[in-house]
């Protein structure tokens, strides 16, 4: 689901659908899923486009609270794969500036952060540190994943990394990780820090 096609109506009919057969993230049980309310979110930097998002309730965990006082959490928003949770810039817009930036092409990073549609690359940098921080991890996570590609070493100089972590996902079947057919890179990065994003290795804070 990109950023074009999405439809805050169809994303909680999957929602709802996903949580009949998978646990709560609240409470770890599973249980029908009901949509709290529907909140706005700025999706870009400027504030000039907006998205809706879905917030769910878990009953379990409100009735819980209710009978107990215990102070537990008992909605929370769900965000589509192409949004980082506490960030305005879109995920797609992240990783083609980060692409651009690190694949050869000359890129400085003010012309990075224009891609990002931000105006300092200040805004650029802040992603692109969370991006060098991170990207030994993702590339190791990678390899548990991938086993066969166990013994290759990870480069020291960012632009390999960044060529390695690009070449793994577009040499292994994404079908393993939930996809079938093909599929453009960008959707495979965003599959892939979708997962990377609930083992704590997100580009979120």
């Amino acid at each position: 689901m990109d950023i074009d096609s999405y439809n805050h109506h169809r994303f909680a009919g999957w929602l709802k659908e996903l949580f009949k057969d998978t646990p709560c993230i609240l409470c770890g049980k599973i249980h029908e899923v009901k949509i709290h309310q529907f909140i706005d979110r700025n999706i870009s930097p400027d504030n000039s486009r907006k998205i809706k998002t879905v917030r769910i309730i878990c009953h379990s965990n409100f009735l819980e609270r209710k009978e107990t006082g215990e102070k537990l959490q008992y909605t929370v928003t769900v965000l589509p794969g192409f949004l980082i949770p506490h960030s305005r810039v879109p995920l797609p817009d992240i990783y083609k500036a980060t692409d651009e930036y690190l694949s050869g092409r000359e890129t400085i990073q003010q012309e990075a952060a224009l891609i990002m549609n931000c105006q300092s690359r200040h805004s650029f940098q802040l992603y692109y540190n969370r991006i060098c921080n991170l990207a030994s991890k993702w590339i190791f996570f990678l390899f548990t994943v991938f086993p066969e590609n166990i013994e290759k070493e990870i480069p020291v100089d960012m632009r390999k990394k960044w060529k390695q972590f690009k070449g793994i996902l577009e040499e292994q079947s994404i079908i393993r990780m939930g996809f079938s057919g093909q599929i453009e890179m960008l959707y495979r990065f965003e599959y892939t820090h979708n997962t990377l994003l609930h083992k704590n290795m997100g580009l979120g804070p």
